[in-house]
């Protein structure tokens, strides 16, 4: 059974290029528009991982994380931080609520899809 990666991003041209590429590598996904659909989703859907953007309407990811972590049917799943902002003050609020990775944009699919597997099949 494949794993399913939650994606929680407004960007839709960024949905699709994920989208693609976890299906090639052998994921399944679903995918978020926002903060708020994301945290629906992850307690609706069984996921494995949740690639989480910053900057959304409504809730950013940073606050969708401490939910996330927050929340004790939840907390266990890996999620990475998948944005533009790579301030050092950004990427340390991420990895201090927990963030299993913090990746910033532009990056390289094939470095995601590494991390991603190395995560899910060493980790759990």
């Amino acid at each position: 059974m494949a794993k399913k990666i939650l994606i929680v991003e407004d960007e839709e041209r960024v949905v699709r290029m994920l989208k693609q590429g976890l299906a090639a590598a052998g994921y399944e996904t679903v995918s978020a528009p926002n903060g708020k659909a994301g945290i629906h989703l992850a307690k609706k859907a069984k996921v494995d991982l949740i690639l989480l953007d910053v900057v959304m309407e409504g809730m950013d990811g940073f606050e969708v994380l401490r939910t996330l972590k927050a929340n004790r049917k939840l907390r266990e799943i890996p999620v990475f931080m998948l944005t533009g902002r790579g301030e050092p003050e950004d990427i340390e609020c991420g990895i201090s609520n927990l963030a299993e990775k913090y990746i910033t944009k532009p990056f390289e699919l094939q470095h995601l899809l590494d991390s991603i597997h190395k995560t899910l099949y060493t980790l759990h």
